[in-house]
Parts: C-alpha cells; structure tokens; sequence
C-alpha cells in the first residue's frame, strides 16, 4: 500500500501514512485497490478535503470537514483544516475514529505532538463501545515540517493548501 501510494504521488515511502477501518483480521484487497492509486492520485487537487472526506465515509451518513483560520498572539495568521471518519460498524464490539489534520502553521514539532496528544486525551481517547476502548483511533496532524511544499501531491489533497503552494 505505501510503496503504491509513494509511487503514483512521488514521495519515499516512509512518507506515507495509511489508516484503515473494517473488520479486525481481515486483509484489504490489494488486488482491488492496487490498480486505484494511480487513478486517485492523478484526480488529487489543492482544495481535495472534502472529497477526500466524502470518499473516506464508507458507512458514515455525512462527510465531516471542518477549517478554522486565526491569528497567533504575535499576529501570524495560521489555518487548520481536516477531515474525519466515524466507523458504525462495531466489529467486533469496537469503534474506529480516523482524522487527519493540516496546518499551514510554523509550529515546533514537540508543541504540535503535545497540543495534539492534550486534546486527543480528551477527545478521541475517551470512546468506550460496550466498556472496550477502540484499538484503532487515529489523528494525525501534518504541519508544514511534515509536509513537502514544493510536491503539493505529497499533501495528498487534504484542504486547505498552505498559501502559495
């Protein structure tokens, strides 16, 4: 999956992160979605998040975006904007979250990963399904450091786009 998805975008594999839902113990088929990446990378655009949302939906009944735009104390204005999945399915007795976050803010990786991890802490690490935790949420945050500005394919269509990308 990583080694595709590197290949259709232009990236090194160790650049790609893939999160997944559905039933635990079951392979994807490779097969099936192999032939895909190369289609769906070519499709990607700056202002993708919401299709990305729409097509990351599966059993969910409407796609979950969101942006916010403001300004640091010292006057910079930074966006964050993402996408987000629910999976209904509980199998076996579980729940999975996935989300991906963008920002096109100049944070230091250690303030992002704490920010990140406080409000997950109370955020996505509280769902319970029948007393079990999910084993499988996942948030991501991509700011600028992660992400490669001058391939806006290595963004992977996420919206919003820093300016000038």
């Amino acid at each position: 999956m990583c080694e595709a998805n590197a290949a259709s975008v232009g990236c090194a594999i160790d650049e790609v992160l893939v999160c997944s839902t559905g039933l635990i113990g079951y392979q994807l088929p490779m097969d099936a979605i192999a032939p895909a990446i190369p289609v769906v990378a070519a499709a990607m655009t700056a202002d993708g998040g919401p299709g990305a949302a729409r097509a990351m939906m599966t059993t969910d009944t409407a796609p979950k975006t969101t942006e916010v735009s403001s300004v640091t104390s010292s006057g910079v204005a930074f966006t964050v904007g993402g996408v987000a999945k629910g999976a209904a399915m509980l199998e076996p007795n579980m729940a999975t979250m996935l989300a991906v976050l963008t920002t096109d803010a100049a944070v230091d990786p250690d303030i992002a990963t704490g920010l990140l991890q406080s409000a997950a802490g109370v955020s996505f690490n509280c769902l319970t399904v029948d007393g079990a935790q999910s084993t499988n949420d996942t948030v991501l945050l991509l700011p600028p450091v992660l992400q490669d500005r001058s391939n806006p394919r290595c963004w992977v269509g996420l919206w919003p786009m820093p300016a000038g990308t």
